[in-house]
């Protein structure tokens, strides 16, 4: 009688590991598809500003300086232009994202009862903007507003929330039509703080600008600003340079 030979045991072996690669290979595959991804990522301390992030305003070059505690922007009391002046992003991102702005507000002077507030904005398309300010009598807040209703004709509605924090990161987290304005001091990994959520086209965004404004009539204000980061979902939003 002739035994049949069995499947030796290098032959098992090779089929359990490759079985085992490709298992592995399937679970990085999903694990990195659902992972967020990070689309943009500069740290203004003390290192050379991105030539994907452009400095924007009157005097930007003499009034905007690298330092090593971060981006500083140094405007004066009797500054002639009323511009504000920052950072412009060139990217376009769709699809759901994460914008966080780390600023610092460095020196303010009492702003005038008449004015808007001086500190630090963060724009997406300028129709939508959370920031922090500091507004007369001592009043330190951080606030957001966005433009809404018919193009024609739209509304600015807004709203604001005391807060003294500094530095500070500001927010915007967009999920499909849904705009989220969150704020979190720093050190305080991803417990942010929710101030408002509003209906929000679902298209591309094609500016985000980070900018000090020193209010009107204008107040001395030193500002500094210490990251900027945009994160998307995994697989809906994306960056597009």
């Amino acid at each position: 009688m002739t035994r049949r030979a069995g499947p030796s045991w290098r032959r098992v072996w090779f089929v359990f590991l490759w079985t085992l690669a490709g298992a592995g290979i399937t679970f990085g595959v999903f694990w990195l598809a659902v992972q967020p991804r990070t689309l943009f990522h500069h740290d203004f301390r003390g290192k050379p500003t991105p030539t994907s992030v452009r400095l924007f305003g009157p005097q930007a070059g003499r009034l905007i300086k690298s330092e090593p505690d971060g981006l500083r922007i140094t405007l004066p009391k009797d500054r002639k232009e009323r511009d504000s002046l920052g950072v412009t992003l060139s990217t376009v991102v769709a699809g759901d994202f994460e914008i966080t702005a780390t600023i610092e507000i460095v020196h303010v002077d009492e702003p005038s009862p008449a004015s808007f507030g001086a500190g630090v904005l963060m724009t997406a398309d300028e129709t939508a903007r959370i920031g922090r300010l500091s507004r007369a009598k001592g009043e330190e807040v951080v606030i957001w507003d966005q433009w809404v209703g018919d193009a024609k004709k739209p509304k600015l509605v807004g709203g604001l929330e005391n807060s003294a924090v500094s530095p500070v990161r500001l927010r915007m987290k967009r999920t499909r039509n849904t705009l989220a304005y969150l704020w979190a001091p720093v050190g305080t990994g991803e417990d942010f703080q929710l101030i408002q959520e509003n209906e929000f086209r679902s298209d591309e965004v094609k500016a985000i600008k980070v900018m000090a404004e020193n209010g009107v009539p204008p107040t001395a204000l030193d500002v500094r600003f210490l990251e900027l980061r945009i994160v998307t979902d995994p697989g809906i939003g994306q960056a597009i340079f």
